[in-house]
């Protein structure tokens, strides 16, 4: 609750990680995640990021022209972009 009561303006998340081979536990907080409003994604990060998830499913023209469509997407249509969703993935 305490989490959920900090939505929209963070999105807090709490880790624990507990180790097999030692007592030890890392505990990790963090209140946003690249790409969250309050921590915007560069878009040379997006198109890396696209690049390297859809890459094993993808040629790199089709991923090209993904990127092509959502960069100037005020010329193209949710259409166009689903059509090439269609071809690779």
């Amino acid at each position: 609750a305490e989490l959920s009561a900090r939505f929209p303006s963070e999105m807090p998340t709490h880790v624990k990680i507990y180790l097999k081979d030692t007592p030890r536990i890392i505990h990790l907080k963090c209140s946003a995640y690249e790409g969250f409003l309050t921590h915007p994604m560069s878009w040379t990060r997006v198109e890396e990021k696209l690049q390297s998830l859809s890459k094993p499913y993808s040629n790199e023209f089709l991923r090209n022209s993904i990127i092509d469509v959502v960069k100037h997407f005020e010329n193209y249509s949710v259409r166009d972009l689903t059509r090439l969703f269609s071809l690779g993935f």
